[in-house]
């Protein structure tokens, strides 16, 4: 929540956010269009209503539906899920001015604008919703912005889209942004990341959430100036389906990590339920998951909700296909 403003600074930042509300149907935000920003403190699982270890669901919405999140839930009525994830927008290059843009095809401003259908009834169930920001192919990403005034204007962007169709926080994925292969483009620098994560928490309220996909360059970039990633982000993730590998963050420890990481269409459920155990078993804080679809997945999520919980998962919802 935002916190406590007198009533000048009321009257300001209504009339700011009237000015700032922009449709989400652009491919590219105008960066200069979020100039508010807030301070931003760590929080634990238990704060953002999480359970430990957090389940967490990357949806491919080119494919999938958003809906099918909340279709499963445990014996107490709250939701298997924690967290959806909406993959994927994608950092672009605007060749005009030389800078990062946040941009997103046309399923994933879908979501956006039917959110009352596909973002808040997750949420009314408890279910964080995230929007992963993804490398495209254009040698720019995370890891490459060239000065801290460049990194601050994207987090901009993002933290306007977020506030904008009431998200809860975003995911960094450092895949597919095909470093050094279009000349011109800026290069790779160790502060690039330490100085992304400190605009956003900079740029968005204390509540939102930023979770890691730790992979790609970026994984080089993970202390500078004295500062640490996991002192801006509160999970990290394993990315390599169907595997159980241990990593590290500076900054987090297990109980804001996930070593587990399943594609709920290819992982064995058998191995599935094995990460499960494992996760629990050695204290992990998350357990990712991929590619839900509208198959009846009930069987597959049991098998992890049993070992992550002890408890079973039910289909109580209407699958969307």
């Amino acid at each position: 929540m935002y916190t406590q403003f007198n009533k000048f600074r009321v009257g300001v930042f209504t009339f700011l956010t009237m000015l700032l509300m922009v449709s989400c149907s652009k491919d590219d935000i105008n960066e200069e269009e979020l100039n508010l920003t807030e301070d931003a403190t760590e929080v634990n699982a238990k704060a953002h209503g999480l359970k430990t270890p957090a389940s967490v669901m990357y949806i491919e919405v080119n494919d999938n539906a958003m809906e099918n999140a909340a279709a499963y839930t445990l014996p107490n009525g709250k939701p298997m899920i924690d967290i959806a994830v909406i993959f994927a927008a994608n950092v672009n290059y605007k060749n005009a001015s030389r800078t990062h843009v946040l941009s997103m095809n046309e399923n994933v401003k879908r979501v956006l604008r039917n959110k009352n259908t596909t973002i808040k009834p997750l949420q009314r169930k408890g279910i964080k919703v995230l929007l992963s920001i993804l490398g495209n192919h254009q040698a720019v990403g995370i890891a490459n912005f060239p000065s801290r005034n460049m990194a601050r204007k994207f987090a901009r962007q993002v933290a306007n889209v977020v506030r904008n169709n009431g998200l809860d926080g975003v995911d960094l994925d450092d895949e597919f942004a095909k470093y050094g292969t279009i000349g011109g483009r800026p290069a790779i620098n160790s502060r690039s990341f330490i100085w992304l994560l400190q605009e956003l928490r900079a740029a968005m309220p204390s509540n939102k959430i930023i979770t890691y996909y730790r992979i790609g360059e970026s994984t080089s970039q993970m202390t500078s100036g004295g500062k640490r990633a996991g002192q801006f982000l509160d999970y990290a993730f394993q990315p390599f389906y169907g595997s159980y590998t241990n990593i590290s963050v500076p900054g987090l420890g297990k109980g804001k990590l996930a070593a587990a990481a399943v594609d709920v269409t290819r992982t064995a459920a058998s191995t599935a339920r094995s990460f499960a155990q494992r996760t629990k078993n050695d204290r992990y804080g998350a357990f990712v998951m991929y590619n839900l679809d509208g198959v009846n997945r009930e069987s597959y999520l049991n098998g992890i909700s049993q070992g992550l919980y002890g408890k079973k998962t039910k289909l109580t919802g209407t699958l969307k296909n």
